[in-house]
């Protein structure tokens, strides 16, 4: 299993794992809606933006894992920098430990770039029902957040 940049290439197959996860993870019974065409130009805008990081996970030369990111300066001091993870996904037809496999590589690859790039902070979006806490309060991240979803429309 590898870890890389995602590219301009790699966009199509990232958007048919999106698709599938959009419904996986419930979004739609969120009040979301997916659109295929958004994720589309939405993914080649980040991929291209230097303050957004997409990974891609690949085994045998297929993609089973994609995370979104986004680097920017803390709301409170703009010297400190913060990685946010705005979303994460593997294939769902896989267990759920090859799943959780994908997804802590995908973490473990974000931590190491954001000490490459000099970020001063880290921070994961977990859903209840695919939570990683433990991992993550094992490796020293603290809860911050809960969020919470609700159409307006």
């Amino acid at each position: 299993m590898k870890v890389l940049y995602a590219e301009e290439s790699d966009i199509n197959d990232i958007e048919v794992l999106a698709h599938k996860t959009f419904y996986k993870m419930g979004l739609d019974e969120l009040g979301g809606t997916y659109d295929k065409e958004t994720f589309l130009l939405n993914t080649k805008y980040q991929i291209e933006n230097d303050n957004y990081i997409v990974l891609k996970c690949v085994e045998d030369n297929k993609l089973v894992g994609a995370l979104f990111a986004y680097h920017t300066p803390q709301l409170y001091n703009q010297n400190k920098t913060i990685i946010q993870e705005f979303g994460m996904q593997s294939t769902p037809e896989l267990s759920k430990t090859k799943q959780s496999k994908i997804i802590i590589s995908l973490i473990k690859y974000l931590e190491d770039l954001a000490t490459e790039i000099g970020a001063d902070s880290i921070a994961f979006n977990l859903m209840e029902k695919y939570d990683l806490s433990k991992h993550l309060i094992k490796k020293g991240y603290k809860k911050s957040d809960i969020i919470y979803v609700r159409s307006v429309k």
